[in-house]
């Protein structure tokens, strides 16, 4: 993972997971801030490729953080 994690949004669902990671992509428009998502039900192998790209927040939720912890992607 590239770039410098320094917001981790953890959410119960995937869902509000989507609406938040929308917002924040908003707010983070023309700032070279990048926003990634992860959550379960969604393929991981894109979320893998976005947190590769470098990531400053990432909103997930609970499982899929465990997830991403256990491969050492976060």
């Amino acid at each position: 993972m590239e770039g410098n994690l320094f917001d981790l949004a953890v959410v119960p669902d995937g869902g509000l997971s989507v609406q938040i990671h929308e917002e924040a992509t908003k707010f983070a428009y023309r700032t070279g801030v990048r926003v990634v998502v992860a959550y379960g039900g969604a393929p991981i192998n894109q979320q893998l490729r976005d947190l590769e790209r470098g990531v400053e927040i990432l909103v997930a939720t609970p499982s899929r953080l465990v997830d991403l912890l256990e491969r050492a992607r976060v």
